[in-house]
C-alpha cells in the first residue's frame, strides 16, 4: 500500500516557483531519505508532508485520503526536529505522554505507550530527568519517543542528527536503524545533507536539486547506476572524478581521448553518431590506483595528499578538468605534494556522461 503519495506537487513563494512539479511514491514500511545540497528543496517538501508548509499546486495523499487542505495535526504524521523541540520544565516521561494527554488518552494508554517506547530506545533509567540533565543523543531519543508514542502512520525525521557531535552522530544512527527494524510497517522519511546517513539507513533515495527530482533508488543503485552528473557527482565521498573528453570511436564499445591526453576504451555501447562529440568520463576514487607509464591513464601534479591511516587521498592536477582528480588508495604513500603523479582506472568500473550530462548505460 502507498503511504505517501505526490502527484506535480508545486510549490511557490510569490512568483518565485521553489519546487517544480514533484511525483513520487512512498510504500507502506518504506525508509526513504531525501538527500541534496542546501536550497535543493528537500526540507520544503517535508514540510508540505508534515502540512507545515502550504501546498502551490499538485495532489498530496497519505494512506490513501488526499490531504492539501488537512491540518498537520490531522494528518497521522509524527515530526522530529534537529532542535529536540523538548519541554525544558518537563520530565522525559512527560515530555513522550503530552501529546497522548492533549489527545485525551486514557491515563493507562498514555503510560503504555510512553514505557513501550522506553524501551524500543534505552530510555527506561531517564523517564524521571530533566531534558538538561540529557546529553545530546539522549534528548534526540526522547524527541523520537515522543514521535513514537503518537503511533503515526509516517514518521517526518528533518535532519536529526546535525546538532550532534561526531561520535553521537554514530550512535543515535544505530539507534534509528534499530528503531526502523522494530517498528517494521511504520513508514519514515527522513531529511540529511550527510551520505553516510543516507546510505546506510535508506530502502530508496531520493536525490533533489533546485527544486526538482534528480533519481529516486536504493542505495547502491544511485551508486553504481547514477543517472547523470548531478547524482554522480553528489552520491559518494570523495566525489567521482569527471574528466571531459571526445569520442574517438562508436559502437559496441566506445572510444574516447581525454582532454587530458589519454585515451581509453569504455565498454558501453553509443550510438556510431556520436563519434566527435564530447562526452564525460567519470571513475570513483577507490576506482584508481598509481600506474606505471605503460598502464597510465592520467598523469599530473599532486597538490594535496591527504594520510587518514587506513587510507590515503591523492589529489592530481591535470589538464582539461575543473577540480582535481582524487585517487583513494588503501595505504600509504610517498608520494608529495608538487610531485608529478600517474594514475590509472579500470575501464569496467568507468562512467559515461553525453555533452548534457546523462549517462550512458552499459547494456
Amino acid at each position: 500500500m502507498t503511504a505517501v503519495k505526490l502527484t506535480n506537487i508545486r510549490k511557490s513563494y510569490g512568483a518565485t516557483e521553489v519546487m517544480h512539479g514533484v511525483d513520487l511514491e512512498i510504500d507502506e514500511g518504506e525508509f526513504v531519505v531525501f538527500v541534496g545540497p542546501s536550497g535543493c528543496g528537500k526540507s520544503t517538501l517535508l514540510r508540505m508532508i508534515a502540512g507545515l508548509e502550504s501546498i502551490t499546486g499538485g495532489e498530496m495523499e497519505i494512506d490513501g485520503v488526499r490531504v492539501n487542505e488537512v491540518p498537520p495535526s490531522k494528518r497521522g504524521i509524527a515530526m522530529v526536529f534537529q532542535s529536540y523541540a523538548l519541554y525544558p520544565h518537563m520530565s522525559v516521561y512527560n515530555n513522550m505522554a503530552f501529546g497522548l494527554k492533549i489527545a485525551k488518552k486514557s491515563k493507562a494508554e498514555v503510560d503504555r505507550r510512553v514505557r513501550d517506547a522506553a524501551a524500543i530506545l534505552q530510555l527506561e533509567p531517564y523517564l524521571n530527568r530533566l531534558p538538561r540533565a540529557l546529553s545530546g543523543g539522549q534528548r534526540q531519543r526522547v524527541a523520537i519517543g515522543r514521535a513514537i508514542c503518537r503511533d503515526p502512520k509516517v514518521f517526518l525525521f528533518d535532519e536529526p542528527l546535525s546538532n550532534l557531535d561526531a561520535a553521537l552522530r554514530v550512535a543515535t544512527r544505530i539507534e534509528i536503524a534499530k528503531l526502523k527494524e522494530s517498528l517494521p510497517s511504520s513508514t519514515m522519511v527522513y531529511v540529511t545533507h550527510d551520505q553516510v546517513e543516507a546510505m546506510t539507513l535508506a530502502d530508496r533515495i531520493v536525490v533533489l536539486s533546485n527544486g526538482y527530482i534528480e533519481q529516486v533508488g536504493a542505495p547502491i543503485e544511485l551508486y553504481k547506476r547514477p543517472a547523470n552528473l548531478f547524482v554522480a557527482q553528489f552520491i559518494g565521498s570523495p566525489a567521482m572524478n569527471i574528466v571531459p573528453g571526445t569520442v574517438l570511436k562508436a559502437g559496441k564499445q566506445t572510444t574516447v581521448e581525454l582532454a587530458s591526453g589519454g585515451k581509453t576504451i569504455v565498454p558501453i555501447h553509443t550510438d556510431t553518431d556520436m563519434k566527435g562529440q564530447t562526452v564525460h568520463v567519470g571513475f570513483r576514487p577507490e576506482d584508481m590506483e598509481i600506474a606505471t607509464a605503460k598502464s597510465k591513464l592520467i598523469q599530473g601534479e599532486i597538490s594535496l595528499v591527504e594520510s587518514l591511516g587506513e587510507v590515503t587521498n591523492i589529489y592530481v592536477e591535470i589538464k582539461g578538468a575543473e577540480e582535481p582528480v582524487v585517487a583513494k588508495i588503501p595505504e600509504t604513500t610517498d608520494l608529495k605534494r608538487g610531485e608529478k603523479a600517474m594514475l590509472s582506472a579500470s575501464p569496467a568500473k568507468m562512467h559515461l556522461f553525453d555533452s548534457a550530462g546523462k549517462t550512458l548505460l552499459r547494456d
